[in-house]
Parts: structure tokens; sequence; C-alpha cells
């Protein structure tokens, strides 16, 4: 490897720290969005099967689907993360 591309032990950690913590924070906001989420989604369920009208069922299927939007575009954003992470270098300690 080209001596321009090499780093130092420290900017090695120091990388794996920053990806660690972008990790982190990743699996934090995942976990904050699925909850918050659920919550609202089993919310919207509860409050459309207290109103007792013929459509519920249309409707609670309406809020599963809006769930799995939303579920579809946090897989989409954590696949673009782990893309970048992936692929980013880490560095070269020889």
């Amino acid at each position: 490897m080209s001596e321009a591309f090499q780093i130092t032990e420290a900017e090695r950690k120091s990388n794996i720290d920053s990806l660690q913590a972008e990790i982190n924070r990743m699996a934090e906001m995942v976990f904050s969005v699925s909850r918050d989420t659920g919550l609202e989604a089993v919310n919207a369920a509860l409050a459309l099967a207290a109103e007792g009208q013929k459509d519920t069922p249309d409707k609670v299927r309406a809020v599963a689907f809006d769930v799995l939007a939303r579920a579809e575009i946090m897989q989409s954003e954590i696949d673009r993360f782990m893309t970048i992470a992936r692929n980013t270098p880490l560095g070269d300690t020889h």
C-alpha cells in the first residue's frame, strides 16, 4: 500500500471509535422510531376499534400499511448506512 494511504494506529482507532459511535447512534434511532411507530399504531388501532364503525377493519388495515411503509423507509435508511459503514476505510497499519 502507498505511503500516502497509511494512517497511524491512533487514527485507525479514532476511525473505529467514530464508526462505532455512529452505529450506536443509528441503533438508538432505530429503536426509538420503532417504539414510537408501534405505540402510534396501537393507539390508532385501539381508537378505531373503539369507534365500532363498519369500516373499522379497513381503517385498521390502512394503519398497518402506514406502519409497514414507515418500516420500509427505516430499512432503506439502515441499508444505506450499512453500505457506507462497510465501505469506510479504517486504515492499514502495515
